[in-house]
């Protein structure tokens, strides 16, 4: 049926209803009531799919039948059905999270300190970002764009000491941090992708004729995706530099990896470049 996109039988499906479900809620919602029989001819599902799919659905809540002879059928409002399914995901997701928390406890395994976990995609490295800093309990020293700074605001107020670089051309970001981080114990640092540069460059390049070809390197990376993030001096998360839709992250919890990179970063951001200002709070 033509007025029954796929993209609506699609995202009734990520809800939880089956493909014939779906479309048979649809055409209710369409044609306000109908009979099985027509159904069948408006959908072209088998008579046994149609009597099934109106059984749950009448299971569900979702339809209710408005007379006995013959059978009427007649779909739920839209804002109601959609509401009932999304709840039974939420309920779900709910119960789910209690049961893995329950695990967690009776059987926490701590993970490997000799790993070097690999973590892919935007939103599961962001979801990763979130959890450290959520469950820091000491220490926060994070580097990274301006593009992370919403996921950083969330460890205002925690009690934890906090450093903070960031590097970002907005005039009016150092304000921002400054007010969000008023109540902590929080070292910010703000500096401009060139003067980031420069301050590594200064850092870690002893010898003058190096740091040249050192910078036209540095350069021709995406600065916007680089990130470091260590907490409580027990757990390490680093985004690389690189170009790409989605960003890759590197997690490990090897106490020697996690001090030689504080080391290797410490003098980065602690390193004033010529006109940088570290704002102590």
């Amino acid at each position: 049926m033509k007025n029954i996109s796929p993209a609506l039988v699609a995202s009734l499906k990520t809800l939880g209803l089956f493909d014939s479900e779906a479309k048979v809620y649809s055409a209710l919602v369409l044609y306000k009531y109908a009979e099985a029989k027509d159904l069948v001819e408006m959908l072209d599902i088998s008579k046994p799919s149609i009597y099934e799919s109106l059984r749950t659905l009448e299971e569900r809540g979702l339809v209710v039948e408005t007379n006995s002879k013959p059978l009427v059928y007649q779909a739920i409002p839209p804002e109601i059905a959609v509401r009932l399914l999304a709840d039974v995901y939420v309920k779900a997701a709910e119960e789910a999270l209690r049961g893995l928390h329950a695990l967690e406890k009776e059987n926490r395994q701590e993970k490997s300190a000799r790993a070097l976990w690999s973590i892919y995609g935007n939103a599961t490295v962001g979801y990763k970002i979130d959890d450290m800093i959520d469950h820091a309990e000491q220490s926060i020293y994070c580097m990274a764009s301006d593009r992370y700074v919403r996921h950083l605001e969330r460890a205002a107020g925690k009690g934890v000491k906090v450093t903070l670089m960031v590097m970002s051309d907005d005039g009016t970001l150092e304000g921002r941090l400054k007010k969000t981080f008023e109540k902590d114990d929080a070292t910010i640092y703000v500096m401009s992708a060139k003067e980031m540069i420069d301050a590594f460059s200064a850092g870690e390049m002893g010898n003058t004729n190096k740091v040249t070809p050192f910078k036209e390197a540095m350069g021709v990376l995406d600065h916007r995706s680089a990130f470091m993030l260590i907490t409580d001096d027990r757990e390490f998360l680093y985004v690389p530099p690189i170009a790409g839709d989605e960003i890759s992250a590197l997690n490990t919890t090897n106490q020697a990896f996690i001090m030689s990179s504080k080391f290797i970063f410490s003098p980065w951001s602690m390193k004033k470049a010529p006109d940088s200002k570290p704002r102590k709070k």
